[in-house]
């Protein structure tokens, strides 16, 4: 499939929005997951140790 359009109309083709309603706790876990790959977002709203934590937390 291919798709050459303006990337803003994508959900015209898929025909809905994804959403995910979650916590802020499962939202920091994902910047834990970038830092444990190795990438540290630039609008990280925690701190580096906070993210891993949040991510530890939510593993459990």
């Amino acid at each position: 499939m291919e798709f050459d359009g303006e990337i803003f109309k994508i959900y015209q083709i898929i025909g809905s929005v994804p959403y995910w309603e979650h916590s802020d706790d499962e939202e920091y876990a994902l910047y834990g997951i970038a830092v444990r790959r190795g990438m540290k977002p630039y609008d990280m709203p925690l701190s580096v140790d906070e993210a891993l934590e949040k991510l530890d937390a939510a593993l459990l």
